[in-house]
């Protein structure tokens, strides 16, 4: 999903910043980007790492400059039946899914407001609405995501920063991914 998104901003004439966890294949799809004349950079992430964040955003402003728009998709989604669920499950995925999103756009925030213009886009679940058997995590974290998302388009809507959720069921449909 990161990969359409990615190559849907590039398109659009967008400097990218690809961001994973494996930094490896976030510096190859950035090298992909660069060698079709698209200004891009890759780095390593944890999203629920809040010091890892904050050097993966420090490598894209000094590459590409203070961040105008940011696209939250870092996911992890697995079954378990709400019995089988220990906590260090439930706190990875909350911490991916929800923390991530909240690290992310905390960390970045400033450079849109600094600009009073910005772009924000969590990638949330139709689960975080009408809830999935055997993804309790998953879903409690994506309806934090929607709630986050609405809250801070609230809170940053009257300074020219746009906040928006979309279901990553949507995504797939718009970038073409299967």
């Amino acid at each position: 999903m990161g990969l359409a998104i990615s190559r849907y901003l590039a398109d659009d004439g967008h400097k990218v910043a690809v961001l994973d966890l494996n930094g490896e294949a976030a510096a190859r799809i950035a090298t992909e980007l660069r060698s079709e004349g698209v200004t891009a950079v890759g780095t390593e992430v944890d999203v629920s790492d809040q010091a890892s964040v904050a050097q993966a955003v420090e490598t894209v402003r000094k590459e590409l400059g203070p961040v105008a728009i940011l696209v939250t998709s870092a996911g992890i989604a697995p079954y378990h039946a709400f019995g089988d669920i220990d906590l260090a499950t439930w706190n990875r995925v909350i911490a991916v899914n929800l923390t991530g999103t909240f690290l992310c756009v905390q960390a970045v925030i400033d450079d849109m407001v600094d600009a009073g213009w910005g772009r924000i886009v969590t990638i949330s679940s139709a689960a975080g609405q009408w809830g999935t058997p055997r993804m309790t995590h998953y879903t409690a974290a994506k309806g934090g995501v929607i709630a986050l998302t609405k809250a801070l388009a609230k809170e940053y809507g009257p300074l020219g920063i746009t906040v928006n959720t979309l279901p990553n069921t949507f995504i797939f449909s718009l970038c073409g991914a299967h």
